[in-house]
């Protein structure tokens, strides 16, 4: 039976943001709706506001919920400030947890990364120590690309030609196909990307959809030239072998 969605509006007004001390916390009063009470409250981590959505049914019972909101922010100057939010709600081992990543701090759900990536649900809810850690360190990964490797897996269109390759690595490193046939999705319809550039990245992701779109693109001698790594031992052995037959083809003509 697919989930019931139901839809309602959480406000609070939080004053003297600015004059907030690091690591205080400042919760709005409990609203009920359809029978679920919640609250949000803010909190000052360094020069980072977070904003938090709580829950608070009883912890001892097994449920879950599954939001996806808008959080708009209303700035005392009359500017609003709008971010799509994607998370599980749930019993004790399904709620938040730290990821930090040069020091950087990402308050994340742990149910909602399990389902996206087998890593995360090893790391996260099996038998690892960090699974019972408050705060877990990620010291193979950069931030900015955690960051947005984050917005992608929550919808946001942070795919570029700058954000590509550190997203992939960390989409591959961490087993998260969703994202992996994204990058491979914008690198097809939308990237301005070298084709040589392309092609390496399909060789290391195993892309074969993008590495034919690639083919099909190269049409001449000079395009041949183009895509030629200087040690062509390191290239994909199909794309070479596509490389000398349209070269034959071409130089008969």
């Amino acid at each position: 039976m697919p989930p019931v969605a139901k839809e309602f509006v959480l406000t609070s007004i939080f004053k003297n943001v600015s004059e907030m001390k690091d690591g205080i916390k400042v919760c709005s009063e409990e609203a009920e709706h359809f029978g679920v009470p919640w609250k949000m409250y803010i909190k000052r981590d360094g020069e980072n506001i977070g904003v938090y959505l709580c829950c608070s049914l009883d912890q001892a019972e097994n449920w879950q919920i599954e939001v996806e909101g808008v959080l708009s922010i209303i700035t005392v100057t009359g500017k609003v400030l709008s971010k799509v939010m994607k998370s599980a709600l749930g019993k004790s081992e399904d709620r938040l947890t730290v990821l930090v990543v040069e020091n950087v701090k990402f308050h994340v759900s742990k149910l909602f990364l399990a389902r996206q990536s087998s890593y995360f649900k090893s790391l996260l809810l099996g038998n690892f120590a960090e699974a019972k850690q408050s705060e877990v360190t990620l010291s193979s990964a950069n931030s900015i690309d955690f960051q947005n490797y984050l917005e992608v897996l929550h919808g946001e269109p942070a795919i570029d030609d700058d954000t590509v390759n550190g997203i992939l690595n960390l989409a591959d490193m961490y087993d998260t196909p969703t994202v992996v046939r994204q990058c491979e999705k914008f690198l097809i319809e939308k990237s301005v990307k070298l084709l040589k550039q392309k092609l390496e990245l399909s060789k290391k992701y195993n892309f074969k959809n993008l590495k034919n779109k690639c083919l099909s693109e190269i049409k001449s001698i000079d395009d041949i030239r183009s895509v030629l790594s200087a040690d062509v031992s390191q290239m994909d052995p199909s794309v070479l072998a596509s490389l000398l037959q349209k070269s034959i083809s071409y130089q008969s003509k």
